[in-house]
This record gives structure tokens, sequence and C-alpha cells, in this order.
């Protein structure tokens, strides 16, 4: 099947990518952490220019997957790993490479933009979705009317395509997990930095002295807090779809849960207070279970595991009658022919 095409999906993944490469560039992040001098011009140009290049490269490979018949997940997510890693190349080649090298550290330095471009090429394949060729409702409606089909079958197929009405689930995504925790990450931290210019005994505890520059801090707590949001969605999904629950509504309230036990845990100590610890949580936490559910999106329901029979006599309804009575041996081991009990 092939994908749709749309300038705009290709424009915000390519911005999304200039704007984070340049924050590092801007910070120096991996080489000084000392802040560029900022002008519009300054903040501009590098930052058209690193999405830019960005887009160059994706609409390439899009352009030699569509030539090859390459429409899957996969493919997408390659070409936004190199996408986003010739970005960074252009960015902090060859400063921020030459350190990291001296710093034994340059491994980081490809897996960071390598893995946020995969993300980014995963959302792109995800945006664009298919496109309409194919998709033949006249023919399927012949087939699913017809008077051999009876009822409306749970699959379906036309020339080419095929259809399915059956049970769905949310689907088990790595990837769209991933993009949930960078988003809850992201949105935890900028709530704690709104917290920490108003907070001054917060201010003192967390500055952004320590890290150099507050960009810096803040893309430092942003990698943080992925994995605890990580395990979050990974988990409150494994739960939700375990009970069968499928819908918008049950995945944000499961992003509930976890900031609800913190204040449970909190109350004994802190009493009411224990609610300004919780509160920063409960946004970012809901806001990534709603991403994973639109990212993941459905399967067909799951099968029941296979099993092994040894007995065949025991493929019975668990109500049947023989589930509930015991055959009956003499002591020779052979049984009555059906004749009944004796009479005394």
């Amino acid at each position: 099947m092939k994908l749709a095409f749309s300038w705009r999906p290709f424009v915000t993944q390519s911005l999304a990518v200039g704007l984070f490469t340049f924050l590092e560039w801007q910070t120096n992040i991996w080489t000084t952490k000392v802040v560029r001098a900022e002008t519009l011009d300054r903040l501009l140009l590098p930052l058209v220019g690193f999405a830019f290049v960005n887009l160059a490269v994706l609409i390439a490979g899009d352009r030699i997957a569509r030539k090859f018949n390459l429409s899957d997940r996969s493919t997408y997510i390659g070409i936004g790993a190199v996408a986003c890693s010739a970005a960074h190349a252009v960015a902090l080649a060859p400063a921020a490479y030459a350190t990291a090298t001296q710093q034994g550290t340059v491994s980081v330095i490809i897996a960071v933009p390598a893995l946020l471009g995969a993300a980014m090429g995963f959302l792109l394949h995800r945006s664009l979705g298919f496109a309409i060729d194919g998709d033949e409702p006249d023919e399927l409606a012949g087939k699913a009317a017809s008077p051999e089909a009876g009822a409306i079958p749970a699959y379906a197929a036309t020339t080419s395509a095929e259809y399915y009405s059956g049970p769905l689930q949310v689907r088990d995504s790595a990837m769209a997990a991933l993009i949930a925790a960078v988003i809850g990450s992201t949105l935890y931290m900028f709530m704690q930095a709104l917290a920490e210019t108003q907070d001054h005994f917060l201010s003192g505890m967390v500055s952004p002295k320590a890290f150099g520059s507050m960009p810096t801090m803040f893309l430092s707590g942003i990698f943080a807090f992925i994995l605890p949001f990580y395990i979050l969605v990974r988990k409150a999904h494994a739960f939700l779809q375990a009970r069968g629950k499928s819908a918008l509504s049950s995945y944000i309230k499961a992003g509930l849960v976890v900031p609800g036990l913190f204040f449970l845990g909190f109350l004994a100590l802190l009493g009411p207070f224990a609610l300004l610890f919780v509160l920063p949580w409960i946004l970012p936490s809901m806001a990534a279970m709603g991403v994973y559910y639109r990212l993941a999106g459905m399967e067909p329901l799951a099968l029941p595991d296979d099993i092994e029979v040894r007995d065949r006599r025991t493929l019975i309804a668990a109500d049947h009658p023989r589930r509930q009575m015991r055959r009956i041996v003499d002591a020779q081991g052979f049984g009555r022919g059906g004749t009944g009990p004796t009479a005394a």
C-alpha cells in the first residue's frame, strides 16, 4: 500500500529537529556549555539551516523509498535517523565530535541524534497516512452483502485491498512509548522550570549555574525523566490491554494512577502539602498516555494461547454434565454397559 504525500508533515518534523539541533548548537552542550551571543540573525538563520538540511535528506529518502515501493514503518524510521544525524553533523562537527572523542562519549553524540531522528521518522510515517488508491468500497459492499456471506464477515478482501471488522486492541509499540515518554518528560520539565522561576527555595536547590545554562539544565532534565515516563506508559498500557480497555478515555485516566499513588504516599508525611509535589506530574502523565494511544494505533485482538491436549475427551464445555459426573468402574476396572444401577 502506498503512502500519501503532504509537505506539512515533512516541514513540521524538520522544524522540530532543527529546533532541537539549534538548542544543542546554541548552548554548546557537547563542548564548552557557553551560550552563543543572541541576535535575530544568529537565532533565525541557524535554525532554518538545520531544519533545511533535515528536510532535504527526508525528501531524498522519501523519493528513494517510493521508487522501490517501500512504505513500511522501519524504512521511514531509518530515513529519519539519517536525516537528523546529517543535520547534527552540520551543526556540531567538527568541534563537538572531537571533544566527544577525547572524552570517550562519541557513541552518545551519535546515538542521540539517531534516536531522535528515528522517532521523527516514526511520526512522519504516522502523519502521512496511506493513499486512497486501492480502496474499493463498492466491491467490498458487493461481497459483504452477498447471499453467501450472510452477516458482515470479520475479514473480506477485494481486488487490491483487505478489510477487517473484528475486535481490536491498542498495539504494543516501543517507539510510540518512547515518543510519549519524551513528550511527558518535556512537559514535566517545562512545568518544573515555571515553578523554579517562582520558588526561591527551589531556585537555590536546582540552579542553572550547576549545568552551565538554563537550556542545558532543561535538556538534561528531559533525558533524565524519559525512563520513568517510558516505564509508566508501558506498564499502564499492559495493565489496560490485559483488561480489554481500548478507549482513549481509559488511557488518559490511567495517567492519573501514578500521581495518585504518589499523593497517597506523601499524604501521610506532608498532609495537604503533598498535592504541591504531585501537581507537576498530572498533566505530563495524562499527556504521555494520550500520545501513546494516538501513535500506537490499533491491531486485531490477540488470540488465546494455544493449548496442549493429552486426552481429547476433555474438549467439552465447562458446564458439560461429564465435568460434574464421574465414570463408574468395577473392581476389575470394567464399566457396565449402560444398564443402570441394580435394584436392592
